[in-house]
């Protein structure tokens, strides 16, 4: 047991066949953006491009919201 975790260490682990340049358009994070190569007429994947609808309002900020239109008294706190 010892001795597959000392030659899996010798090995390293094993590399991914393609470099995260090459799946996404943007940098994920912000030490990404040192060395990132972003070809510039090559087109996105379709698959990396997500569409997103983020919510504006939770529906605890619409309870509020409506509340203090019904009653300017109210509070929550």
């Amino acid at each position: 047991m010892a001795g597959q975790s000392h030659n899996m260490r010798a090995q390293g682990w094993p590399r991914l066949t393609s470099a995260p340049n090459q799946l996404y358009c943007k940098p994920l994070t912000e030490s990404h953006q040192y060395g990132w190569l972003v070809p510039k007429n090559e087109a996105p994947e379709a698959w990396t491009q997500i569409k997103r609808f983020p919510r504006k309002n939770s529906e605890m900020t619409k309870f509020v919201k409506d509340m203090s239109l019904a009653d300017p008294e109210f509070s929550l706190f």
